[in-house]
């Protein structure tokens, strides 16, 4: 289906995906007065001024968005047996929350990554579509690669001005932006600029403990796991095939053994390999070498190219025997801004596991908020002592 470049914005979605798959826009009487009530909200927060909406139609498809001075735009929901969603508009900001929207209800408010295929010209495209990948988030990338997704609609008419904006800023609607140009697909890069952290990886640098792991891929993870009783440890893993578990590569233990802080390495598991993305790491590693000989930075940052996903995890307090609570700094490449929240978290039988089967349960690809997998994540509504060291241990 050709890509018709007007001012008006319509989707055309898969009519089994329209009307049952992600009940999009609600089967409720009322789901879409909701969806243009948020949309209202959004355009409202972007142009600084109060924004209305009423219906035009007794069956609650067409609404109209207006402010006190003039009428901004349109938009109709389709029956299910027209199954798309059409939009105009004469401001570009109600544009961008009409397609924010639509993204965030095909996601799932989040909890599949989506992507975003352009074929052709990045600039004058022939065809955009939107597709679902599915829940392994680990393996998004190389699900993109396989064609391992469903097409969940095609957008037929865009304007050019929310076009340039999809194009310049895929990564703030959420989703991973695919160029398809003789049949050769090419991701391209996020566009928010990452933070400027420092994660420390020294016992020094952070003195009560900690897990800490980073990722190019989401498919490999390099693990360090810190306990001030005396034990140090790093650990490779990587995805199985099924991309639902961890298996260990090799593993190198520490222990403060003669003197307070001189930490040796006493243990080596496995076939060492240091890969080139794995720059904190000495490439000559033996027995009964020191801790600072081993790491040769005492902290990586976040900006490092190498870096696609981190996560940094300090213990906050024993819950039960088997959980505790943690203060957890989760960045990844695709996401505006890191995260850092307190949550619950099983312990694993090993404490590299910990951090990892904590972070597999979260979206690390582009989603417009996180997955809803683990119902006691909160909001922290005081930054509590601990996590003011985390902070400041981060920033410093």
């Amino acid at each position: 289906m050709p890509l018709a470049i007007n001012n008006e914005l319509k989707v055309v979605f898969s009519k089994e995906f329209y009307a049952k798959k992600h009940v999009l826009w609600g089967i409720l009487e009322d789901g879409r007065v909701v969806d243009a009530s948020d949309i209202a909200s959004k355009t409202s927060a972007m142009l600084g001024e109060t924004v209305h909406v009423r219906t035009e139609d007794t069956e609650k498809r067409a609404f109209t968005f207006y402010t006190k001075t003039s009428t901004l735009g349109t938009i109709y929901f389709g029956s299910p047996e027209e199954h798309y969603v059409k939009a105009t508009a004469i401001r570009h900001e109600l544009y961008c929350s009409i397609l924010e929207k639509i993204l965030k209800t095909v996601s799932a408010e989040g909890e599949h990554p989506l992507t975003i295929e352009i074929v052709e010209e990045l600039e004058n495209p022939k065809q955009i579509s939107i597709n679902i990948l599915p829940k392994l988030y680990l393996k998004t990338h190389e699900n993109i690669w396989k064609n391992i997704s469903e097409k969940a609609g095609e957008i037929t008419s865009i304007p050019r001005s929310l076009l340039e904006d999809l194009i310049r800023k895929h990564t703030e609607y959420g989703v991973i932006a695919v160029f398809i140009k003789n049949k050769e697909k090419r991701i391209m890069q996020p566009t928010c600029k990452p933070p400027k952290h420092n994660i420390p990886l020294l016992p020094s640098s952070c003195p009560i403990g900690f897990i800490v792991g980073y990722t190019p891929n989401l498919a490999e993870w390099l693990v360090i796991y810190y306990d001030p009783i005396g034990y140090y440890g790093i650990g490779y893993y990587k995805i199985n095939s099924e991309g639902k578990k961890f298996i260990n590569l090799w593993k190198l233990k520490f222990s403060e053994k003669e003197k307070l802080g001189d930490y040796r390495l006493v243990e080596i598991r496995g076939k060492v390999s240091v890969r080139n993305w794995m720059d904190i790491l000495s490439k000559n590693i033996s027995l009964s070498s020191k801790l600072e000989e081993v790491i040769v930075k005492n902290n990586f940052s976040v900006e490092n190219p190498n870096v696609f996903s981190a996560f940094f995890m300090v213990p906050v307090r024993k819950v039960s025997k088997s959980v505790e609570e943690y203060e957890v700094y989760v960045y990844s490449k695709y996401w505006t801004s890191p995260k850092l929240i307190r949550t619950k978290v099983k312990l694993a039988s090993e404490h590299y596991l910990t951090g990892l089967n904590w972070v597999k349960k979260v979206n690390l690809t582009p989603s417009m908020k996180w997955s809803k997998i683990l119902k006691q994540w909160r909001v922290l509504g005081r930054i509590s002592l601990i996590t003011a060291c985390v902070l400041s241990i981060l920033k410093g």
